[in-house]
């Protein structure tokens, strides 16, 4: 147990605050803005818990930009034909390199909805 000592500060707001050390608040493992509740413990101290958080599944859909590198064997002057065998997939790539990533929508789902996401069952399957 952590007993640590402090006054309360009024922000410009007239909040008050209470400032807490970096050990205290990873010991805890809360971080700024973590709501808590105070409970007078009727001797002038106070104690201070946070409520367990709920976790809830949440869907979070990315784009992810790759470089795909080809070599294409085609007669000499129809190069353009390259272009058609990677577009018909009938080429396979040698190398692959992850250029970026990015987030394009999250929502909280149901349970139900994440377990048939993970299922494969789902019509927004990772594999379609």
């Amino acid at each position: 147990m952590i007993t640590e000592t402090v006054q309360l500060i009024e922000d410009q707001d007239g909040n008050l605050v209470l400032p807490l050390s970096d050990a205290v608040l990873s010991n805890l493992g809360w971080e700024v803005g973590t709501v808590v509740h105070w409970t007078d413990d009727g001797d002038g101290t106070f104690t201070l818990s946070a409520p367990d958080l709920e976790l809830v599944p949440v869907l979070v859909e990315t784009v992810s930009i790759v470089r795909k590198r080809y070599l294409v064997n085609v007669p000499q002057g129809k190069s353009e034909w390259a272009l058609d065998n990677v577009t018909m997939n009938e080429a396979k790539p040698f190398e692959y390199k992850n250029l970026d990533e990015v987030i394009v929508s999250h929502r909280v789902v149901t349970p139900a909805e994440a377990a048939e996401l993970r299922s494969g069952q789902s019509s927004e399957n990772l594999g379609e």
